[in-house]
């Protein structure tokens, strides 16, 4: 092989040697996200686990966790490092990771372990592992006791709240989790339910229908990952009760609500206000109150998308059932 030749060959192949080392350092590294989703009561891997990727943009990605509840996403998307992500994760028999699901209060004190927020930069490849809370079921039985004896409470519906952090309970402050019909067994049945505790309110339920004012069940916990059963039986044949129906005139009548309220305050200087819901039957129905006079306001919805309102006073007497009906 002459000179000239060798020479060439070399250059050539250093050429080439060179072209790929500038294409290496050409390349760009692959943004990447990977992590484990486990259990939060026992750290196994948690299989089949659901993982979304929420972009800026409000796009999304998904993907599923292997036998090791390892995930990864690759290849993602170039953003600025500024922005915000965050992960949502959702697998069979466990409280779904999702933002908006907890009450404000609980998001503000645990959002670093709620909420997988966090930023993403160009190249950057991040571990984000996930814990999931088993699920809490609450089971519940309503009972109705009247002159006809004991049965099941069926048609009610069941409205469960949360009580917030620091917060008296209020059905129109407290963070709604869900509501359900009981059945014709006055049984209902609730999933997905974050467990009490530390930081985490109280449950309360409210009972409602039409015709009748029912107690809500306060203050009750459920614990994780097991099945907590309620039950609260209502006596409709208790002493002190008003009931009555409301009828309107002109129009034909939808549904609405009947509010009762003490005229004097309690010892506590307080006029606690209980409401009983209406259809449009117009029946109406409060039982275990103390003897003296209230303030009722009612509101009537009609079908032709009126409304009507009515306030007036009824003295409630004891051991008896006063009978007022109401005409708008």
């Amino acid at each position: 092989m002459s000179k000239n030749r060798l020479l060439s060959l070399l250059i050539a192949l250093t050429l080439v040697q060179t072209a790929g080392i500038s294409l290496n350092l050409s390349a760009k590294s692959k943004t990447a996200l990977e992590g484990q989703v486990t259990d939060h009561s026992t750290g196994a891997p948690i299989q089949d686990a659901v993982v979304t990727l929420n972009f800026p943009d409000y796009s999304s990605l998904n993907t599923n966790t292997n036998k090791k509840g390892k995930y990864k996403f690759s290849d993602l998307p170039e953003n600025p490092g500024d922005q915000k992500f965050y992960l949502q994760c959702r697998a069979s028999g466990y409280v779904p990771l999702i933002p908006n699901y907890y009450h404000q209060a609980v998001k503000e004190q645990y959002k670093n372990d709620l909420l997988g927020i966090f930023t993403l930069t160009a190249g950057e490849s991040k571990t984000r592992d996930l814990t999931l809370k088993p699920e809490c079921r609450l089971n519940g039985k309503i009972s109705r006791t009247d002159a006809s004896g004991t049965g099941p409470f069926v048609a009610v519906n069941v409205t469960l709240y949360r009580k917030p952090l620091g917060e008296f309970f209020d059905t129109q402050q407290s963070y709604q989790i869900s509501s359900a019909g009981a059945d014709d067994k006055g049984e209902f049945h609730f999933g997905l339910l974050e467990p009490s505790g530390a930081g985490q309110g109280e449950y309360h339920i409210r009972l409602a229908m039409s015709g009748y004012s029912i107690p809500i069940i306060r203050n009750f916990q459920v614990v994780m990952g097991q099945e907590n059963n309620v039950t609260q039986t209502v006596d409709l044949s208790a002493a002190n009760c008003l009931s009555g129906k409301i009828t309107v005139t002109g129009s034909t009548l939808k549904n609405g609500s009947v509010s009762i309220t003490p005229a004097t305050p309690d010892s506590d200087g307080n006029t606690p206000s209980v409401e009983c819901e209406f259809g449009a039957d117009g029946a109406y129905f409060f039982n275990g109150l103390e003897s003296g006079s209230y303030n009722l306001f009612i509101e009537a919805y009609c079908t032709d998308d009126t409304e009507l309102n009515k306030k007036l006073t009824v003295e409630v007497v004891k051991d008896k059932t006063v009978t007022l009906d109401i005409t708008i």
